[in-house]
């Protein structure tokens, strides 16, 4: 059976799109997400009372991320 399109006209241009960016892939990395929530949790944030120190993250599993605009979103 032969295919009813071109492969070179119609496969090749996709295989760009086989490999995510650098930009998308980074919110896939578990330390880089940390790390930026833990900025964002800590910035002029004070402890609770009688709790030391800033709150603090103890685990992150990033799930569904989507971007809307400038920032991302996402589940956790």
């Amino acid at each position: 059976m032969s295919a009813w399109f071109d492969s070179e006209q119609v496969i090749t241009p996709l295989e760009a799109f086989a490999t995510l960016p650098d930009w998308l892939a980074a919110g896939m990395n578990g330390t880089r997400v940390k790390e930026s929530l833990e900025r964002h949790l800590t910035k002029g944030k004070e402890g609770a009372e009688g709790v030391e120190g800033p709150p603090r993250l103890l685990s992150c599993t990033p799930e569904r991320l989507r971007a809307k605009g400038e920032e991302w979103l996402g589940d956790l």
